[in-house]
């Protein structure tokens, strides 16, 4: 029915490591040739996009102090019926749930998946210390968190972002979901004049953000594990673990790097889309466009950048010739 098509514009020459459906003929062979089992499942790849959308999870531009328990119904995953909900919807051009907005995002989306993946084997760590006894590599992938819930059902996989270049452990897809919600609040979003139109990107680089925070999540995650002798899915509903993740682990990086506050430099993006020229621009002073925030009407507008007109409450930008990732 065409519903995948809008999706797999934005991935471009990634398009071929997810297999959106019985007889896909476009997969990619090289470096590794991805086969229905290797490839990401269509239903997996809305499940994440939807997570970076606002429109489906909470985001502090809708309401920064949510309570314990609307940090874990509206921040974190609802599970597999997200691609049946988007199915409904998908071609409804005025639906907000349709994932139009969200996805340009789809190529950063796979690098941190890979990214996510890669964090918990691959990477030196600070174990041993006070700060972060656990850490990551041999020491996590060791525990029962990892045993149980992270890594469950491992098996050897393939990275998505390169290709299949390096060979990477399969985890859970609850778990890599889980850890997504939490780069959410780094997205930014940019309402215009135009209903249909709706600028997207970052205030912070969701890898950057993910760098920042994930060694410190993991420790204390495994520590519940433990302590409360949970499964993980019972880990992941549980409304407690949940805010205390957003608030002990993500909210000060996000506070750091972030602000709704339009004097502060932190509120404009360091990178965003625009649908209209269907071009990516990054925060550059000297850039030939400027971003600019109408107060009054909470609008964004992308003008060109005339020297010689000074524009109040604008950022300079500069368009960029290929996708961050």
């Amino acid at each position: 029915e065409g519903k995948h098509q809008f999706l797999q514009d934005h991935l471009d020459d990634l398009k071929g490591v997810i297999y959106w459906s019985e007889g896909y003929e476009e997969l990619v062979t090289e470096p590794f040739h991805f086969k229905e089992k290797s490839a990401m499942k269509a239903n997996v790849f809305v499940r994440y996009l939807a997570l970076l959308d606002r429109s489906w999870y909470w985001h502090p531009i809708d309401e920064p102090e949510p309570s314990d328990y609307e940090i874990h119904s509206n921040l974190l995953v609802s599970g597999n019926g997200t691609y049946d909900q988007w199915n409904m919807v998908a071609l409804e051009k005025h639906s907000d749930k349709n994932l139009e907005v969200i996805a340009p995002m789809a190529r950063t989306l796979l690098k941190l998946v890979d990214r996510i993946v890669l964090s918990m084997r691959h990477e030196k760590n600070d174990a041993g210390t006070t700060t972060n006894p656990l850490g990551c590599g041999s020491s996590f992938t060791a525990s029962p968190f990892f045993e149980k819930w992270a890594g469950a059902r491992q098996g050897k996989g393939v990275s998505y972002h390169d290709k299949g270049m390096e060979k990477v452990p399969k985890c859970s897809p609850h778990f890599v979901a889980y850890m997504i919600n939490f780069t959410r609040p780094f997205m930014w979003f940019g309402e215009t004049e135009n209903d249909n139109t709706v600028l997207v990107g970052w205030h912070y680089d969701l890898l950057e953000s993910y760098n920042e925070f994930h060694k410190e999540i993991l420790p204390f995650l495994n520590d519940q594990f433990v302590l409360h002798q949970m499964k993980g899915r019972d880990l992941a509903a549980n409304n407690i673990v949940a805010s205390a993740v957003w608030r002990n682990h993500v909210k000060q990086i996000w506070e750091e790097k972030c602000s709704l506050d339009s004097s502060n430099e932190k509120f404009w993006p360091q990178t965003f889309f625009d649908p209209i020229s269907e071009k990516w621009y990054t925060n550059d002073d000297d850039g030939e466009w400027l971003l600019c925030y109408d107060e009054a009407d909470e609008g964004w507008e992308l003008i060109s950048n005339n020297p010689e007109e000074e524009v109040t409450n604008s950022q300079a930008y500069q368009m960029m010739e290929d996708a961050p990732y």
